[in-house]
């Protein structure tokens, strides 16, 4: 789920690219670009990150959610964002991947892991 306040702004092709540019490894930008833009390689990317995460984001750039504390809460805290402001989905589940959702609504459709962007 990628959520930021300038969302409604972009096009999905900019979100993705900005996704990429400023989450994934430098030596996994092209793939994971060609993956998330082709809707017939999108499950690679999702597959990718499901078996093996750590090689595929920039940990640097990401932020540990305590065990103890409500994801909700927290990542909304965090994102400085409404649980009514759009998020871009991206998922293996094909009801909610390539979507805008609102961030409320998705994070009761996840499991207690997922990364918000």
């Amino acid at each position: 789920m990628i959520c930021t306040k300038s969302i409604i702004k972009m096009t999905k092709q900019e979100i993705i690219e900005n996704f990429v540019q400023k989450f994934i490894l430098k030596n996994k930008r092209e793939r994971s670009l060609f993956e998330l833009t082709h809707p017939q390689k999108r499950n690679l990317f999702s597959d990718r990150l499901n078996d093996n995460w750590e090689n595929v984001f920039d940990i640097n750039k990401l932020t540990l959610i305590p065990r103890n504390d409500d994801i909700y809460e927290f990542v909304k805290n965090k994102l400085k964002i409404k649980g009514t402001d759009l998020c871009y989905v991206i998922s293996n589940y094909d009801d909610t991947d390539d979507k805008f959702m609102d961030f409320e609504k998705h994070s009761t459709n996840v499991m207690d892991v997922y990364l918000a962007l």
